[in-house]
């Protein structure tokens, strides 16, 4: 698997055509605070 977003804006900068490869993986943009945080979130409600 590869970085998506320094990938394209490499080949934005170079002129290079834009090249996605696979787009049938899915990529998740989602903060590790915000991840962690409802994790924790969860596990307080069970307790």
């Amino acid at each position: 698997m590869r970085a998506i977003i320094p990938t394209l804006i490499v080949q934005m900068l170079t002129g290079k055509p834009l090249r996605l490869g696979n787009l049938t993986p899915t990529r998740d943009f989602t903060f590790v605070n915000d991840t962690a945080n409802g994790f924790w979130r969860l596990l307080m409600l069970q307790t």
